[in-house]
């Protein structure tokens, strides 16, 4: 058999479908698969050779349409098909259906192939879009945590500076303490205030020591209101972190 004719399907008078092709019995699904294929057939009575082509994709599309979804064929197409087997233009109806839909396999093929160009683009875009967004959410996170930063050393210098402030404070206070008291051993101060004066007086002390800013430094954090203005410059941040957060919530949202 030539590739160019058509295969050859027999049909028996138990309704049996018989591909010659493929020596083999086929049922209607073979016979859809081989439409949508594209596969040129011929359905012909294997008694007297009555070609039945057209009655056996009648049947296939009765099937179809006789289903309770995925049918075709509109209520009113149905109506006005009917009409036409009257009309005296009904020879010509075969022709403009023939041509109807090989122009819309056409178009259906171009508006495929747009479609997915279409969602390509879009797609691009949309990952073009996340990413910006990605971008801008960490420039906004990198911003608070600068500004977070800069207070937290801000802070620490003016703690540094108020600490010194203290520190020479008491060191003054110390100096002027150590010249009004009385040396050791002077005449008329009890034996026992001199030997306390000699254990409390440490050889190597000097104003403004690591002991006195220790002391200075606590003296300073004890201060209530320094301790709530440093609290309520920290409200006064942490509120500006949230209202940032939000924007970037509002933003991705």
């Amino acid at each position: 058999m030539s590739n160019n004719e058509p295969i050859v399907i027999k049909k028996y008078a138990n309704r049996r479908l018989y591909n010659t092709a493929t020596s083999a019995y086929i049922v209607v699904a073979d016979i859809i698969a081989m439409v949508e294929d594209h596969v040129d057939f011929v359905v012909i009575d294997a008694k007297t050779g009555e070609d039945l082509t057209r009655a056996i994709l009648n049947q296939v599309i009765f099937e179809q349409e006789s289903a309770t979804s995925g049918f075709m064929f509109p209520l009113e197409f149905q109506r006005q098909l009917i009409r036409m087997y009257s009309d005296n233009c009904k020879a010509l109806l075969p022709a403009y259906l023939a041509q109807s839909l090989s122009y819309f396999t056409d178009q259906r093929d171009a508006i495929g192939q747009t479609m997915q160009e279409t969602m390509a683009q879009n797609t691009n875009a949309m990952m073009e879009f996340s990413k910006a967004m990605a971008r801008q959410n960490l420039s906004y996170y990198q911003h608070s945590m600068d500004m977070f930063r800069a207070f937290t050393r801000m802070n620490g210098a003016q703690d540094a500076d108020q600490a010194d402030a203290h520190s020479a404070e008491a060191g003054q206070a110390s100096s002027s303490q150590d010249t009004a008291a009385p040396p050791a051993g002077a005449p008329g101060e009890s034996p026992a205030r001199q030997a306390s004066g000699k254990q409390g007086a440490k050889p190597g002390s000097k104003p403004g020591s690591k002991a006195g800013r220790k002391s200075a430094k606590a003296a300073d954090k004890a201060s209530p209101d320094e301790s709530q203005d440093h609290s309520q410059d920290l409200d006064a941040i942490k509120a500006q972190l949230l209202a940032l957060q939000q924007k970037i919530n509002d933003l991705t949202s």
